[in-house]
Parts: structure tokens; C-alpha cells; sequence
């Protein structure tokens, strides 16, 4: 690496693959410069300039930038870059603001200030950007590549006259060094990049590859038998395309070959979400507004792949490789145009994978129909995704009573016999949920209750009849009678009344999905749970309590871990990569025996279930994330196999695989085949995410004695940063904020005048299902001139038993970027007869800007009234 502190001449190293030519990471010292010649293979061609850069900042610091980039090609300005709109949105400040990427005032461009490639991932709890509430666990890592396409790259398409001379940049911070890197790619002339992304990787219409990405370099691995996704790229330039595809069989230099029939083509399409109840700025992928309600939606058959002006387009191929087929590599041609085609290889491994043993469920109200050759088609599609269990319920398998309340089970007999044809449930039956069901019982007997003799006689005639003609069957019978009780107060009573009821009938079995703490809670009356929240429970560092019922004990980590066998997921079409963990490794991890995911359809088409509703011609679909399931699923058999092989190796904790980004799992795939291959290799795994130490401040009280002879010092504005902005956006109670178009801005309501009236709730956010580290808010104020801050004091109020407030910690910082660290967190100055509250600290020493955080605990209101700070007189 090298650290620059003047204007310097450097020549770009050329990988000879794609003519791509890239610089090693360059550190430019404050208020220097460099000069990149560019190199011969480049000059006089069309080509791409790719330039990556953020300020340096101590590791784990994250601020959001300045103008500080200087960029000058042949002593001209550049114009707009072409992969990203002209402007950033900071995800983690409300309301929402465009920064333009360059000011032609300063003739400089915007760079993130950052201790790594990544947005949003500040390591600290109460600092500015760090949002892993907000964007999900590994926030960015996600969507690495459009994040750091979006906040960090710039492309530009140079002319074959652009690209003779030389690249000048420049860092314009007066303290902080930045990191470059920079690489000059050929475009020979072509409309379109064509790329391999990592299966999990979301290609949304502005996606845009990496320098490394545009190698031309199509080749992927696999076993006999694998269902393989294969992804292909596109991202135009300039004009849009239509390409009239063709592929061929594949075929081996020794004379093998594969079917072009066993290759599957499909185009990504996308959908237009609803109108969102947050601002577009901040749906899903929030630095392209203009597309920001569009969902990944299915793969769809066409004989055309359009690929949009200046936008990308993803060709998916499902391969399905015969078992028979020997072990070689095998060669194709994608031929788009006369003048266009894309050479692919497929390398078959000598590799015959174990089969998973874990219980792989869904719970679906599509089956088992009326039709037998659409169930039979959907069950075969299920299978091939590696699915093999279903739940049973009243809705799609009813069960009346009869007169003399014995069970009509007709129905019940059918289902069980084409869950035999299709080779289903061979591990485990549940029936459920039992609302219809439960309804009639009660009709007749009442409600469920351990004193209710005319219900349990009720359900001994219903219940026993079905448990025993399933387990005549073969199967393993459960009953599951509500949906998640232990999260919905309104049923939680009745579930457990019905649970004792039924627990006093010999041989009946509950299932249910309470929370890990329900789990514990209710343990004595269940013999399954597939527990709700499961993964990110086994991932806890921390106990975990209910937030509706705070007297119950809280499930401690190790209980977790102990005794959390099963778990369940929503499976969504766009979220590729979570589908691929939660069935693949991150279960492996967890040591779970079983996986369900929830695809319900309601007969609506636009619930993006990634099991999706089936075709007009009564085909089945397939989706983004459908697909990735089940290579998720094969993943796990290649663990399986490689633990088998060599014992010695371990998977990385369920905390780092759930963390993990498209790029990082599809490493780790290699890894483990490299590992099969070579028994000198060991796999590694990198996560770009770290595991942080649960957050456990030591809280001292108030400091309200600081205030004598204090005065206060003008606060010129503040900004306000939500700790867990995605999940409460549409229920805040924000009254400070001015929304009116295109102006949106801060009242100063917490910093207006003691003459005027108080709001009574000027700044409210809730924290809902948010862990302790995430549930604050932090505000940036700038101080209307440099001097010593003595002491700071936040004032609030707690309405009702909803709100509270926990504690505060406050920073300084001469310029936004660097701040000094807390001196301790503070709790309030006094208790409190009402419901105004105070916090008070110590000051920061001299600074500019002040940063205050303040945290609630987790699942309450957070209501801000007022902040102060004080110098002295």
C-alpha cells in the first residue's frame, strides 16, 4: 500500500485477463495529490474508470463525508458518473436529505469518511451509522456490492480520446488521509458488462459489477444430481438491448455431454411494490429513490433478454444436472447476437454428496387442492428444491364432527395417503393451526380448559381418532392449535388453558412456535416447538425475555442453545441470500433439526412468497429466492460430506454465518470444495461483519449539580438520527419534523425558547422488538461557534407505562468525523413524581458539534422534549 504525500506519478499494474488494468490501494495524505498515468493497453480505447474512495477513520468510526476528492483526467473535470444517480441519501438521518455527489462550486467530488468499504456498520452503539436494527444484522453486507456501488465507486465511460493521459486526484481534508483505489477497464467497444454474481447477490435494475467482475471469466462447479443456479449479468451503458438468446448442449473435450434440456433459462423480473408507507428514499435500496419500490419478483421463461438503458438485467439458468453424469468439464456457448456470444464452463465434481437428514418444512394453503395433477406437479417441484415435509390444517384438510362427536376424517384419510404417494412427513405430522376446528369444539363444549370434562371428552372423540389413524399410517402426530401465543397477548391464555386440557388425554403431542422464552416457558406441556425468532435467538449473547409478559424468565443463551432444535422463516422471493442461510449453513450451525418456511398465497400475487403462485398454464414458478433455498439445502450436503471426510474441520458460529454477505457464503461453498479436493487444505472463512460483545454500559446517576453557574450555549440546528428507523418508521410521532415537498427539515422544537410552550411529545419513536444496543436516538447539534462544553442536559417525558428512558452518553467533535468517547453513561438526575424526566453530563471539553444518545431499554416509547448545552459564565 502505498501512503502518498505529495503529487506522485504512478503506473497501473495490467492483470492480463480482460485488458483490466488496477492500482494496489493508494493512501493520499491530507492536502496531496496524485498523478496515474494510464496505461498503454487503455489509451486510445473506450473504456470505464472505476474509482473507489473514503477518509480515513480509526477502525470500526464511521462519519458521513465531505467534498474532499479532487478528480481531474488530462487537467479536465469528469462528468456524471454512470453507475449511480448524482446524489447520496443518508440512510441513518431524518428526514431524509440528497447530497449531490459533486459540488461545482468546490470542484470536488463527495467522499464517505469510513474505516472500511462499507455503510452503516459502525461498530459503536449510539453513534451516527450504526444501523444494524435498521438494515438487518449485517445492515449493507446484504447488498455489499450496491451499498459500496452507491456510497462509495465512481464509473465514468471514457471516449478513446478521454483515455490517452492522465488521472489527477487529489485529498482536500485538512486531517484525514483517504483511501483510493482505481482501475481502468476496456470496453471494446460493447453496450453491456456481463457478470457472474454470487448466488445471494440482489441485482436490482441499478446494480452495477465491479472492475474484477468484467473478466469475461463464466465458469461454475458442481456434483451429479445438483440442481445448480447459474446467474449472468448485464448491465448496459448507454442504449437498451434485446438479445434472441441461444444456448447448446454442453460438451467435454473427452466427448461427454449434457442435455441443453437440463438447463433451465429464465429472466429476473421485477415488480412494482405498493405504494410504500415510507418514503421510496428509504424502501429497500435506498440511494436509487426513482427504484426503490421495486421488488425482485419471479424468473419467468422468454426467448428475450432486455436489458434497459443504463440498467441491468440478471439471466438465471437452473441447471439440473443428471446423476448420471460423468465427472469433466463441460463447455457451452450463450450466443445473444451475430457478433455476441459469452463462453460458459461447467466443471462436474468427482464428489457424491450425503443427504441431509434435517426435516425441511413448509407450510403452505395451496395444497393439497382438488386437483391430483397440480398437486402431484407442485409436490415434484417441491422435492426437487429438497422440501419433504408439510404442515396439515382445517382450512386445506377439514375435519367436521359428527353428531355424536366422533371426527369425520375423510378428508383427514385422504391427505395422509397422497403425503404417502409423494413420500412426505416421514419424520413428523402437525396439524394446525386448529382455528375451524377449535371453533366447533367450542360450539359444542365450550372452551378448552383443564376443568372443562365436556371438552376434554370432546377432544379425546375428535383427537384421538386422528392421532391414531396417522400413526397407523407411519406418522408422527402433532396437534398446533394457535399461531406464535407467546407474541400475541389475546390468545396466550387460551393456548395455555388449551395445552393443560389436552395434556390430560394419554398420547396426544402439541407443536407450537412460541419465542425462545415461550419455549422455556411452556416447556412442560410441548413436545415440539419450532421456535419463532429462532435463528437470531440462537445467535443472542444475551437472555431473552417477553415483552408482554416481563415476570417470565428470560431464556438464557445457553438454554437457547441447548434446547432450540427447530425454527422457522418467512421466506420472501427477493431475499436470496437469507433463504440460502436459514436452509443451508446457518442451520448446520444451530444444530437444528428442522427448518420451516411460511409460503402462503391468500389469493393474492404480490406477497413476493418465494414458493410462488402458480402459473397461468398451472406451471410451477420460481422465484429469487425459491431457488437459493434449495442451494441453501446443498450447501448443507456439502458440509455434510466434507465433516464426514475430515472431521477435524468446524463451521464458523451461527452468529457469523447469519452475518455473512452473497460474496462471503460463495467463498466459503469453494472453500469447502477445495477442502474435498485437497486434504491439505483447510477452509477459511471472512466475514466483514464482527461479533460485538453485548452492550452493557456502567450507567452513573445524573449529574444535575453541574448546572450552577452554567450558561447556556446557542445550539445553530441539530439533526436526528432514529436508532431503529425501519421498523417504527410509520409508527413515529415525529412533530419536530417539517415535511412539505421537496423541504424537509427540523423545527428545533428541542431547542426553541423556556418562554414558549413545551411540546408534550416533540420528538417520539418507538423501539418494537429491538435489541437494548439499538433502541436510542442520537442527535447531532452544532454549536453556533467552537468553545468548551461544560455539561449537556436532555429533558423528556414518559407519557405511560409504554415509555422510558434508560440512560444518555454524550461526544464531542471539532469537525462531524472524529469524536472523543463518552466519559460514562448517565441515567436520569432524580426520580421523578411525574412524568418529565432529566438527564445531566459532565461536557466534552472543546468542541464544535455535540453528539447525544440516548437510549430507552428496549420495547417502549422514547420521547425527547428538549436538549441543552452549557458552558460556563
Amino acid at each position: 500500500m502505498k501512503h502518498l504525500k505529495k503529487l506522485l506519478a504512478i503506473a497501473l499494474s495490467c492483470p492480463l485477463w480482460a485488458g483490466l488494468c488496477l492500482a494496489e490501494e493508494m493512501v493520499i495524505a491530507p492536502q496531496s495529490g496524485v498523478e496515474l498515468k494510464i496505461p498503454e493497453s487503455i489509451r486510445g480505447n473506450t473504456a470505464l474508470l472505476h474509482v473507489r474512495a473514503r477518509l480515513q477513520l480509526p477502525e470500526g468510526r464511521e462519519a458521513w463525508g465531505g467534498y474532499f476528492l479532487g478528480l481531474h483526467l488530462n487537467g479536465e473535470e469528469l462528468h456524471e458518473p454512470i453507475n449511480t444517480p448524482p446524489y447520496l441519501i443518508d440512510l441513518c438521518r431524518l428526514p431524509a436529505v440528497k447530497t449531490p455527489l459533486y459540488s461545482a462550486e468546490l470542484q470536488r467530488w463527495f467522499v464517505r469518511a469510513d474505516s472500511d468499504y462499507i455503510p452503516f456498520n459502525a461498530r459503536v452503539p449510539g453513534t451516527l451509522y450504526r444501523r444494524e436494527a435498521f438494515l438487518g444484522n449485517a445492515n449493507s453486507l446484504s447488498e455489499v456490492s450496491n451499498y459500496q456501488n452507491a456510497y462509495y465507486d465512481k464509473v465514468f465511460l471514457l471516449s478513446a480520446k478521454q483515455s490517452d493521459g492522465a488521472l489527477t486526484l487529489h485529498n482536500y481534508a485538512p486531517g484525514n488521509a483517504m483511501h483510493v483505489l482505481v482501475a481502468f477497464t476496456p470496453t471494446k467497444d460493447q453496450n453491456c458488462l456481463f457478470f457472474a454474481p454470487a448466488p445471494g447477490r440482489v441485482i436490482k435494475r441499478s446494480s452495477f459489477p465491479k472492475p474484477e467482475e468484467i473478466s469475461g471469466n463464466f465458469q461454475w462447479q458442481a456434483v451429479p444430481g445438483e440442481r445448480l443456479a447459474i446467474l449472468l449479468a448485464a448491465r448496459s451503458l448507454e442504449t437498451e438491448e434485446l438479445f434472441d438468446y441461444e444456448i447448446g448442449a454442453w460438451t467435454s473435450e473427452s466427448g461427454n455431454s449434457i442435455a441443453a434440456e437440463c438447463f433451465d433459462i429464465r429472466i429476473l423480473s421485477y415488480k412494482e411494490s405498493g405504494a410504500p408507507q415510507i418514503p421510496s428514499e428509504y424502501s429497500h435500496y435506498p440511494s436509487f429513490a426513482d427504484a426503490a419500490t421495486e421488488q425482485l419478483d419471479r424468473l419467468i421463461a422468454s426467448k428475450q433478454w432486455e436489458i434497459p438503458a443504463k440498467q441491468c438485467s440478471l439471466l438465471w439458468i437452473i441447471a439440473k444436472i443428471p446423476k448420471e453424469t460423468a465427472p469433466d468439464k463441460y463447455r457451452s456457448t450463450l450466443k445473444l447476437s451475430d457478433s455476441l456470444s459469452l463462453p460458459l464452463e461447467l466443471e462436474i465434481l468427482p464428489l457424491q454428496l450425503l443427504a441431509s437428514e434435517r426435516i425441511y418444512g413448509l407450510w403452505t394453503n395451496s395444497l393439497p387442492g382438488n386437483n391430483p395433477e397440480a398437486r402431484n406437479r407442485q409436490c415434484q417441484d417441491l422435492r426437487a428444491h429438497g422440501i419433504n415435509t408439510f404442515f396439515l390444517d382445517p382450512w386445506t384438510v377439514p375435519v367436521s364432527i359428527n353428531e355424536d362427536g366422533t371426527p369425520n376424517l375423510q378428508r383427514f384419510q385422504e391427505a395422509l395417503q397422497w403425503l404417502k404417494e409423494e413420500g412426505m412427513n416421514q419424520k413428523i405430522l402437525i396439524y394446525g393451526i386448529l382455528g375451524p376446528l377449535l371453533k366447533a369444539m367450542e360450539e359444542r363444549a365450550g372452551q378448552a380448559n383443564p376443568e372443562n370434562a365436556a371438552w376434554r371428552e370432546l377432544a379425546a372423540k375428535v383427537f384421538r381418532p386422528m392421532q391414531e389413524l396417522a400413526e397407523n399410517e407411519g406418522y408422527d402426530f402433532y396437534l398446533h392449535p394457535y399461531d406464535e401465543p407467546d407474541v400475541h397477548p389475546k390468545i396466550t391464555a387460551a393456548f395455555e388453558r388449551f395445552c393443560q386440557a389436552l395434556k390430560s388425554i394419554p398420547g396426544l403431542k402439541i407443536a407450537s412456535n412460541n419465542t425462545a422464552c415461550g419455549q422455556q416457558h411452556f416447556a412442560q406441556w410441548l413436545d415440539v416447538n419450532i421456535c419463532n425468532s429462532g435463528y437470531s435467538a440462537l445467535a443472542s449473547q444475551t437472555a431473552l425475555g417477553n415483552p408482554f409478559f416481563p415476570e417470565w424468565e428470560a431464556a438464557a443463551p445457553a438454554w437457547i442453545k441447548g434446547n432450540v432444535r427447530y425454527a422457522y422463516t418467512q421466506v420472501r422471493a427477493h431475499s436470496g441470500l437469507n433463504a440460502r442461510l436459514l436452509y443451508g449453513l446457518a442451520a448446520d450451525a444451530a444444530k437444528l433439526k428442522g427448518v420451516w418456511g411460511f409460503a402462503y398465497h391468500w389469493n393474492k400475487k404480490d406477497w413476493y412468497i418465494a414458493w410462488p403462485y402458480p402459473e397461468k398454464d398451472g406451471s410451477c414458478g420460481s422465484t429469487y429466492a425459491w431457488e437459493l433455498l434449495s442451494t441453501g439445502i446443498y450447501d448443507t450436503r456439502y458440509w455434510l460430506t466434507l465433516k464426514n471426510l475430515r472431521p477435524e474441520i468446524t463451521l464458523p458460529p451461527v452468529e457469523t454465518l447469519l452475518n455473512l454477505s452473497a460474496e462471503e457464503l460463495a467463498t466459503w461453498r469453494q472453500e469447502m470444495i477445495l477442502a474435498l479436493q485437497r486434504n491439505d487444505h483447510q477452509p477459511k472463512l471472512s466475514s466483514a461483519k464482527t461479533t460485538q460483545p453485548p452492550y452493557q454500559p456502567n450507567v452513573a446517576p445524573g449529574q444535575a449539580h453541574l448546572l450552577a453557574g452554567l450558561e447556556a450555549i446557542e445550539i445553530k440546528n441539530y439533526e436526528v438520527y432514529p436508532g431503529n428507523i425501519y421498523k417504527h418508521f410509520w409508527n413515529r410521532n415525529d412533530h419536530d419534523w417539517l415535511d412539505s415537498g421537496d423541504t424537509q427539515k427540523r423545527l428545533g422544537l428541542l431547542t426553541q425558547k423556556a418562554d414558549k410552550p413545551l411540546s408534550s411529545m416533540p420528538l417520539c419513536y418507538t423501539f418494537w422488538r429491538s435489541t437494548p444496543a439499538e433502541s436510542y436516538i442520537a442527535i447531532l447539534a452544532e454549536l453556533n461557534e467552537e468553545t468548551d462544553v461544560e455539561a449537556v442536559r436532555i429533558e423528556g417525558g414518559n407519557l405511560t407505562k409504554m415509555y422510558a428512558v434508560s440512560h444518555a452518553e454524550l461526544r464531542g467533535s471539532l469537525d462531524a468525523m472524529t469524536f472523543t468517547s463518552p466519559a460514562n453513561a448517565f441515567g436520569v438526575d432524580a426520580e421523578s413524581e411525574d412524568a418529565a424526566w432529566s438527564i445531566t453530563m459532565p461536557g466534552c471539553g472543546k468542541a464544535k458539534y455535540i453528539l447525544l444518545s440516548v437510549w430507552t431499554g428496549k420495547n417502549n416509547y422514547l420521547n425527547l422534549k428538549k436538549i441543552t448545552a452549557f458552558r460556563k459564565n
